[in-house]
């Protein structure tokens, strides 16, 4: 019962003992009151009883009410107990988030590293490719250079066996002795002019451990990154043995040097063998 509902439930109680004095009072003047006074009074009684009945139900909501009210501060005190819960569970959480954000700053700068890196070796890849391309058409040049000397060659040989049978025995001695020595002269000069080598600066090549960084051979023979450069004492025309544990897998040439990093051309592979990511290289097996 609401708090209204009460206060009318006592002023009827206040109202019924009122009219019940009074009605006594004008018994005691009047004596035809006398009836009166007593249906007020059997009234006032059956009054009494409903509001009696209405009490005890008001007692009964009052005490249901202290129920509803514990219950309340109980409900109070678990959500404030949640509250503080979540609020602590709000300042792990803003912690993590800080750790995350500087994981995260760690990776964008290791990322942007990595694309540096990147980008440096697709230019050496570039230039590497250019200088591959220049290498293949000095050796087709070479080619067909021989093959005009042995065109050449076997015209005058045929002179020569016509004119003199005697010698021509000789003299084809001496042409194959020639050939090979211009075949071995021929390739020493075309390595020269590849690699680009000084026959004075022609050294001991060091023992220069390293680990294949990448390797790109959309063009034959393919290029090898490693990531030893010129800290490490690699040259240019340095050659790299690539193996992996106890497989060995081929040799690279390099072509281009850097400050930690070298690229150069596949010169040897291993039939049924790979050169891959994370490869050793060394100089010196």
């Amino acid at each position: 019962m609401s708090s209204i509902g009460k206060i009318f439930v006592v002023l009827n109680l206040v109202l019924a003992a009122a009219f019940v004095g009074w009605a006594a009072n004008t018994a005691n003047q009047s004596g035809e009151w006398k009836t009166k006074y007593n249906e007020a009074v059997a009234a006032a009684g059956k009054e009494k009883i409903g509001l009696e009945a209405e009490l005890q139900k008001v007692r009964a909501d009052l005490g249901l009410t202290k129920s509803d009210l514990q219950t309340a501060v109980n409900a109070r005190d678990e959500a404030k107990r949640n509250q503080d819960r979540l609020a602590t569970e709000n300042r792990d959480l803003t912690a993590r988030i800080g750790t995350l954000d500087s994981a995260i700053s760690e990776i964008r700068t290791t990322l942007g590293e990595i694309t540096a890196s990147r980008d440096k070796a697709q230019a050496d890849q570039v230039k590497a490719l250019g200088a591959q391309k220049a290498a293949e058409e000095a050796r087709r040049t070479a080619e067909l250079a021989q093959q005009a000397a042995e065109e050449a060659q076997a015209n005058a040989e045929a002179r020569l066996r016509d004119a003199e049978n005697t010698i021509a025995s000789l003299e084809r001695e001496k042409t194959k002795l020639a050939n090979e020595f211009g075949t071995l002269q021929t390739s020493f000069d075309t390595l020269v002019a590849v690699t680009g080598t000084n026959l004075k600066d022609i050294t001991s090549t060091p023992k220069i451990d390293a680990a294949v960084l990448g390797i790109d051979t959309s063009i034959a023979p393919g290029l090898v990154a490693i990531n030893a450069g010129s800290s490490q004492g690699v040259k240019r025309g340095h050659t790299f043995e690539i193996f992996d544990g106890g497989t060995y897998k081929g040799q690279v040439r390099i072509e281009f040097v850097h400050g930690d990093m070298a690229s150069g051309l596949i010169t040897r592979t291993v039939p049924g063998q790979m050169i891959r990511q994370g490869d050793g290289a060394t100089t010196r097996l």
